[in-house]
């Protein structure tokens, strides 16, 4: 895992793409987790799906909430939004 520190998001999100494109072509075999807040994922999996359109199936994008639901598995946990 590595943290992204950025002064901008969009700062941030070139970063990231640049790091993941860099490790994909290394290592082809290699999958990636990008986690956002709820409320920029929609913005995140459209840039990062479209930049990084040659690797379908080896990076996912999430929320927080999506993330945890995931592993909880539990309906009695309700989530604050």
């Amino acid at each position: 895992m590595l943290k992204i520190v950025a002064n901008t998001s969009r700062q941030a999100y070139v970063e990231t793409i640049k790091l993941i494109k860099k490790r994909l072509e290394l290592d082809g075999n290699s999958k990636h987790l990008i986690v956002v807040t709820d409320q920029f994922l929609a913005t995140a999996k459209l840039g990062v799906y479209s930049d990084l359109a040659n690797y379908k199936g080896k990076v996912r994008v999430t929320s927080f909430e999506d993330l945890s639901r995931h592993y909880l598995k539990n309906k009695r946990y309700e989530f604050l939004t």
